[in-house]
């Protein structure tokens, strides 16, 4: 399994993280402790690689009333600029 992660095949990647939610789903109330641990070690790494999900685009659109046409087009004008 490891070798997988570390080659990035994401189908056996996939695979594994379905089958790992499956069992963890059947676990039931016994299985809270176990995702708890996972959110809050997926909290840490985000933070350690910069990563601030804060709602991005969806609070954006939902505070500056904008539509998915004028969403995309500020997007390409802004990659066009960079």
């Amino acid at each position: 399994m490891v070798d997988a992660f570390a080659k990035g095949e994401i189908l056996q990647v996939l695979l594994f993280s379905v089958m790992f939610g499956f069992a963890l789903h059947r676990f039931g109330g016994r299985g809270t402790l176990v995702f708890d641990l996972i959110e809050k070690t997926s909290h840490v790494l985000f933070a350690i690689v910069g990563y601030h999900h804060e709602g991005g685009a969806d609070r954006r659109v939902r505070r500056d009333g904008l539509h998915d046409r004028q969403v995309r087009r500020r997007l390409a004008a802004s990659r066009s600029a960079s």
